[in-house]
């Protein structure tokens, strides 16, 4: 994929040849979807801008039951920016199977617009042993870190999707270790090849 940082609308058009609408705006719905993500900023007598955020962040949560949308949203922001990464580049949220149907967790989901995915906790534990380990997490789930581990086995099931040799994986950024504030974890990892995507100052 190509990623065209600091051009106008018009000049990126004229580069690939195409009409400015066939570009994308923001909340478009594309096939490029899991690839990356529009925003467009327009302010009065400038040209359109058009950022393009690569689509390959993974955010691991966990919770405890029946967790606020407002108290996972705001350790999911609060984590990103520890990590100077701006949510448009968020391709999932991570967390074990217990909690896939969390709520809070779907409510997110949505309002991002990205996907939820779930590990088991056999999956999680395969993600390797370099991580904070609770027992009381471990006696609830059935794996000691959620968080970190289902953000490792995010970017890991990006990898897959790519057809990458499972023995020859890239390495994986744990950006952001775990975070925990008001019962809600989260930890944020990136791929090998991520392209920084600071968060935008409008």
């Amino acid at each position: 994929a190509r990623y065209y940082l600091g051009m106008t609308v018009n000049e990126i058009a004229e580069v690939e040849g195409v009409g400015k609408s066939d570009i994308g705006s923001p909340g478009q719905k594309s096939e490029q979807k899991k690839e990356q993500s529009y925003e467009s900023e327009n302010e009065s007598g400038t040209p359109e801008l058009l950022r393009l955020y690569p689509r390959t962040v993974v955010l691991g949560m966990g919770c405890r039951r029946d967790s606020s949308l407002n108290a996972v949203r705001e350790m999911a922001r609060v984590a990103l920016s520890r990590a100077m990464i701006d949510k448009s580049a968020v391709r999932a949220i991570a967390t074990v199977d217990r909690k896939k149907n969390e709520m809070a967790f779907l409510a997110l989901a949505k309002e991002w617009d990205v996907e939820l995915w779930s590990f088991t906790p056999e999956e999680l534990e395969s993600a390797g042993t370099k991580f904070a380990e609770s027992p009381f997490v471990r006696k609830t789930v059935g794996v000691g870190n959620v968080c970190e581990r289902a953000a490792v086995m995010g970017v890991r099931r990006i990898y897959r999707e790519r057809e990458m040799d499972e023995k020859n994986l890239p390495a994986i950024d744990l950006r952001v270790q775990k975070m925990a504030f008001n019962g809600v974890t989260a930890a944020v990892a990136v791929p090998a090849w991520f392209i920084e995507c600071k968060p935008s100052q409008s």
